[in-house]
């Protein structure tokens, strides 16, 4: 199985936090992301 990018990498590229992240674009399950899903940056 091949993966993609994580929170982490996706926030560190853009300077911000996983946390940050996650809660600006109201994740749920901030662990798990999914193909295509739209992340709103802080």
């Amino acid at each position: 199985m091949e993966t993609g990018e994580t929170l982490s990498q996706i926030a560190e590229r853009y300077g911000t936090t996983m946390e940050a992240l996650a809660r600006v674009s109201e994740l749920e399950a901030p662990d798990i992301i999914y193909e295509g899903q739209v992340l709103i940056l802080p």
